[in-house]
């Protein structure tokens, strides 16, 4: 059998218009010195998880004299007996492990204020000294936040990096210096080698200045991590083991004698994390549950009122505005999820459509409509019909909604191979996107209370979406209704706009920034053969290939070319003439590869391929030329 090959294999010391690549053989390069270990942990961290982070600044926090109770009981948890536990500790380093119980979960359905809660209890720790660390998981933002991978160095450089910790800096760097692959392996093995032991180097009367508070949220937003081959057949089985995995380790960690903190866990009731709560309850702390234990109406009227006299100041309305009975029904229709309050409000306060905020609060307070009669959607009615008022509010309500899967998937066209230090800004996927200028105001501009959008003169600031519960919604069929979008047609509207931009002569006169990023958009060239070609047919033989292969070669990047050389002849039969489109991409090819001195096959070597390809999966290269 042949071998399967890919074009412009083994490509070095080649010149490509200004970009260079030498290799000067016989003098070697001055060894590089060693790299600060405090800057490589960094290096592997989700800053952006971190409870006071950039990345979360807009993130729900609970309004002063709101959700007072169980911010109070969280936060005197977290610190109750911790100095009688370290005293107990310092009497003896054989104490039983289960001496004292130090972690604990919350949870609750969707919209319940799980995150404005933990994210209110881990600001006053922090404004107290008392906060270790943190980890807010989110499904809304990169890579780093949204899976296990970056759990354990983001809460073991908190620890190297606090200044009432210093005692036990050196012991984590070292432990970074020693096995820079550290990294690489499985949870349990960095929770040991960057937590446990350096902690166990420590004499347990240092703990009594430390802090002591570890807060965890949205455990339920931990996604499996990308597989090497992408395959994502058992996601979600991952996924529950990723979870699991966490508190697996967590609990372990709390249960080592050398452990001094309290660790605060919250998700949603998800049935993995559920099981698992029970299987290990005599060595958790009782269980809160935010929606039985604590009633959110008196504290969400707080809100509301809050709320509305905020509005009233900013668009200069009456004092008596709203009636009272407008305000009561709002606070009725939200049946205690915060979330409902804080989007409705939201409406009222930011929209760019309906001119005024009464005529946006009639629209809020009209009977709900598109009710289903799926017994298990009932509990989001109230937030369903809400997301579809506000969704309808633009001309095109499946195109808008089509906008945000886009931005939300960060024009990858796939959820999970987003980039994982940073998201596309703004400015970047509104130029992608969009048609004509304008057409984000006149999709999106009704939205504000769903997504963060930047400023006009930010370039640099990505789209930031305030609620996983808004795509909860979108991704179920049974409740969004008419506005579902599955995977399939997201990544095929993404191809269209992708290869639509390549047959625009105006590309060519975009920012330089622009044609970059767009240039690096290439992740659904790996499973370009799966999606519909028949719709994208017209765009492919438009395209500027030449422009296209010259930009990628720039970029020092031929494998891409090679795997889109390669791609576009998928769909073509071995005993037929090619496709228009993959014609036209192979002339194009092979005419901007020779235009820089690249070999190149031959009519009769490409015939040749076909039929290998054909009966045995084999391929061609395309080397530089000499």
């Amino acid at each position: 059998m042949t071998a399967k090959v890919t074009y412009f294999d083994n490509s070095s010391a080649f010149s490509i218009g200004a970009f260079n690549s030498f290799n000067y053989i016989g003098m070697p390069s001055p060894p590089s010195p060693p790299e600060d270990p405090l800057t490589v942990l960094e290096r592997e961290c989700a800053i952006g998880s971190i409870h006071n982070s950039e990345e979360r600044s807009t993130a729900p926090r609970c309004m002063e004299e709101t959700r007072v109770a169980v911010q109070d009981e969280l936060y005197s948890w977290l610190l109750e007996d911790v100095d009688k536990s370290a005293n107990i500790l310092t009497t003896t380093r054989s104490v039983s492990a289960n001496s004292t119980v130090k972690m604990k979960w919350v949870t609750g359905p969707a919209g319940t204020g799980k995150t404005a809660i933990l994210g209110s209890v881990a600001g006053r720790c922090h404004e107290g000294d008392e906060l270790a660390a943190s980890f807010f998981f989110s499904s809304l933002s990169t890579i780093r936040r949204r899976t296990k991978t970056h759990f354990i160095p983001t809460i073991a450089y908190q620890f190297a990096s606090n200044p009432k910790m210093t005692s036990l800096r050196p012991f984590i760097l070292r432990a970074v210096e020693t096995n820079p692959s550290i990294f690489k392996l499985d949870l349990r093995a960095q929770a040991r080698d960057l937590l446990l032991k350096p902690l166990a180097q420590i004499q347990t009367h240092e703990w009594s200045s430390w802090p002591k508070a570890i807060i965890i949220d949205g455990l339920d937003e931990c996604e499996a991590a990308p597989t090497p081959d992408g395959d994502d057949s058992e996601r979600a089985l991952r996924q529950k083991f990723d979870q699991t995995d966490v508190l697996r380790v967590l609990l372990e960690a709390s249960k080592s004698p050398h452990f001094p903190f309290r660790i605060l866990v919250a998700s949603r009731p998800e049935q993995a994390i559920r099981n698992f709560v029970e299987e290990n309850r005599s060595s958790l702390e009782e269980t809160l549950q935010l929606d039985e234990e604590y009633d959110a109406m008196a504290d969400i009227q707080l809100f509301v009122k809050s709320k509305f006299k905020e509005i009233r100041r900013e668009a200069g309305l009456p004092s008596g505005w709203p009636l009272p009975a407008d305000e009561t029904a709002l606070v009725k229709n939200t049946s205690g999820q915060f979330i409902y309050a804080t989007v409705a409000l939201g409406f009222v306060q930011h929209s760019r459509t309906h001119g005024n905020p009464q005529t946006r609060l009639s629209l809020v307070l009209s009977p709900a409509t598109n009710h289903t009669s799926d017994e298990s959607a009932k509990p989001f009615a109230l937030i369903d019909a809400l997301y579809l008022k506000i969704l309808n509010q633009s001309p095109d309500a499946r195109r808008s909604v089509q906008w945000l899967w886009q931005i939300q998937n960060d024009l990858d066209g796939d959820h999970v191979h987003r980039s994982a230090m940073k998201r596309y800004p703004a400015k970047f996927v509104t130029t992608f996107l969009q048609h004509n200028d304008g057409e984000f105001e006149e999709l999106l501009g009704s939205f504000r209370s769903l997504m963060k959008v930047p400023e006009l003169h930010d370039h640099q600031s990505s789209f930031l979406f305030y609620h996983k519960s808004l795509f909860d919604f979108l991704g179920d069929s049974l409740r969004c209704k008419e506005l579902y979008i599955d995977f399939r047609a997201q990544r095929n509207w993404y191809m269209q706009r992708y290869f639509n931009h390549c047959a625009d002569k105006s590309i060519q006169s975009h920012p330089t920034g622009f044609v970059r990023d767009f240039m690096s958009l290439q992740i659904f060239l790996h499973d370009f053969g799966r999606y519909d070609h028949q719709g994208i047919e017209p765009a492919l033989r438009l395209c500027n290939v030449v422009w296209w292969t010259r930009q990628q070669l720039a970029q020092g990047d031929p494998s891409t070319v090679s795997l889109m050389f390669d791609s576009v002849h998928k769909e073509c039969a071995w005993y037929q003439r090619c496709r228009q489109s993959c014609s036209h991409w192979r002339k194009g090819i092979i005419e901007a590869c020779e235009a820089e001195s690249w070999k190149t096959p031959s009519k009769i070597a490409l015939f040749q391929a076909n039929f290998k390809t054909f009966k045995s999966g084999g391929g061609l290269k395309l080397k530089p030329g000499n």
